[in-house]
């Protein structure tokens, strides 16, 4: 026999033997409690999943679901243990995936400071610290909202793509929706249409190129409970897909299966089969998902602590979370109308820590900045309208960015799109994110004592056009009211609302239709 055959096929018998040996070992971590959403970390030795009704979860046996841990001794399971009150609270809290290194673990929900209320829903990531993750940094996603109390999402491989389950606005049934990031800041969800049916769509997950999708459905088949389905992408806009295949007996059952999540040498789900009633985690050895093998060390041990310690994100440098610890971003700053470079434009990338920049006689700057936070930034220059962008660096792990501005020379008619100004889906309520970019507006009147500005708000063509030209009032006057209060004097700002009456794009899409729901301010007396 070959080396070569011989290899092969110690591979695939170590690898069959190893995968059994996790299916067998679950049983140290089923109980009679529900066991749902298994996330395995990238080198396989850490599983974390949600145990739903055990009496030591943060709400006790009515908790909705806390996240525990295990870890893969090289031969079984090691018995659970409760990932503490940094990463639970009173909500469903699950995880949503790890990065590729395993020193970042997203989780599904917002987080709140001790003895607060979390008042958001969305992303969060927590930072692995030694034996430790740090407490949850918050992730904002424009206009995410879920009605349900179950938080059930799954983040790409490559941290682009966050996928999830969700009960809509005005809706019963529970939906598949999207949200992917774009130059470092992440869209609006869109639910995935050609998927959805009037029944519920829970639990998926994403394969290891981000193209196939596995979910769980009770609304395809309506003669089985839930099973997991699995649908291939077709293209970039995340509604074309093929249709959905059920995946069989060797994973299907008369009971409820879903959260089914691949992992390197198989995949794990939950399932009601063989169990008392409740949910139990199951493993399913499958050559189809397998892309690398998976190593394991036995002799190597993994240690699973507790983080009940508060650990404030800005008391730990970020060099030693992450030893490269930094991205470098560069480019250069434009005259939007001339297209010519603007030296001695300043650039601050601002988190817990401000970068600042000054483009050259070249108009081109260069800066390096820590790789796991999120990024309010600004360019300035006089005689220019300033510039706000927002990047997130945290579920992305990035060596080089290059980010070029465009900056607006100050005159009458010169109108800028204030676009991380957001709000409350149909409320003329501002989410917290867009304070940063009104400060900057502010910023820029007081410097520019004898500029007035028309704010003008739009929203897209959907439903009655009275409804919308009063929302836009409403919402574009509570931008008013922001900048009142920040010290500009109101006869400096004319407000006016124009519903969907001046579209910048297609209504025909969501991802077009979000672009024309806007505020903008427009230079009326420099």
């Amino acid at each position: 026999m070959s080396k070569t055959l011989l290899f092969i096929v110690l591979f695939v018998v170590t690898f069959s033997a190893q995968a059994q040996d996790m299916a067998s070992a679950l049983s140290m971590i089923n109980s009679p409690y529900e066991e749902e959403c298994p996330v395995l970390s990238p080198d396989g030795k850490l599983l974390a999943f949600t145990i739903t009704g055990h009496p030591n979860n943060f709400g006790g046996a009515k908790d909705h679901g806390d996240i525990w841990f295990s870890t893969w001794t090289g031969s079984e399971w090691s018995k659970p243990v409760h990932g503490g009150k940094m990463i639970n609270n009173k909500y469903h809290n699950t995880v949503a995936g790890f990065s590729p290194d395993g020193t970042q673990m997203f989780l599904m929900g917002h987080y709140a400071a001790p003895g607060k209320e979390v008042t958001s829903q969305g992303l969060s990531v927590a930072i692995k610290n030694g034996d430790t993750w740090l407490a949850p940094v918050n992730i904002t996603i424009p206009y995410f909202k879920n009605y349900s109390e179950y938080n059930t999402g799954f983040l790409s491989a490559d941290g682009s793509a966050l996928v999830y389950s969700a009960v809509g606005y005005n809706q019963a049934q529970v939906d598949l929706f999207v949200t992917t990031k774009v130059n470092g800041r992440w869209t609006e969800p869109k639910t995935l249409t050609s998927l959805n049916t009037p029944g519920h769509e829970v639990t998926p997950a994403l394969g290891p190129e981000g193209r196939r999708l596995y979910f769980s459905s009770n609304g395809i088949d309506k003669d089985v409970s839930f099973d997991i389905y699995y649908s291939d992408r077709l293209d970039d806009t995340w509604q074309n897909w093929t249709k959905p295949v059920n995946m069989g007996p060797a994973v299907n059952s008369i009971g409820r299966e879903y959260f089914y999540r691949p992992a390197s040498i198989g995949a794990f789900y939950s399932a009601t089969k063989n169990s008392d009633g409740y949910a139990d985690l199951k493993f399913i050895p499958s050559r189809d998902t397998v892309e690398i093998p998976l190593t394991i060390n036995p002799t190597e041990e993994i240690k699973v602590v507790s983080v009940d310690t508060l650990v404030r994100i800005d008391e730990v440098t970020y060099d030693k979370i992450n030893a490269e610890g930094q991205t470098r971003i560069w480019g250069k700053v434009f005259n939007s109308k001339t297209n010519q470079v603007i030296p001695g434009a300043t650039i601050h990338f601002t988190a817990t820590t401000i970068y600042p920049a000054t483009a050259s006689a070249a108009g081109a700057y260069e800066i390096k900045v820590s790789g796991v936070e999120e990024y309010s930034v600004k360019v300035e220059a006089p005689g220019y309208i300033g510039e706000f962008e927002r990047l997130d660096l945290r579920t992305q792990i990035l060596k080089d960015l290059e980010m070029n501005f465009k900056l607006t020379p100050l005159e009458i008619g010169a109108t800028i799109n204030l676009k991380s100004v957001l709000f409350e889906r149909s409320k003329p309520i501002l989410l917290q994110s867009s304070y940063d970019e009104l400060d900057m507006v502010a910023d820029f009147m007081k410097e520019n004592p004898k500029v007035e500005i028309l704010l003008s708000g739009h929203t897209d063509n959907q439903g009655r056009h009275e409804l919308n030209m009063k929302l836009s009032r409403e919402r574009v006057n509570i931008v008013k009211e922001y900048l009142v209060k920040k010290g500009i004097s109101a006869g400096r700002i004319t407000s006016k609302g124009f519903g969907g009456t001046k579209p910048i794009a297609d209504n025909d899409a969501e991802d077009t239709r979000a672009l024309n729901r806007r505020v903008e301010f427009t230079i009326t007396k420099d």
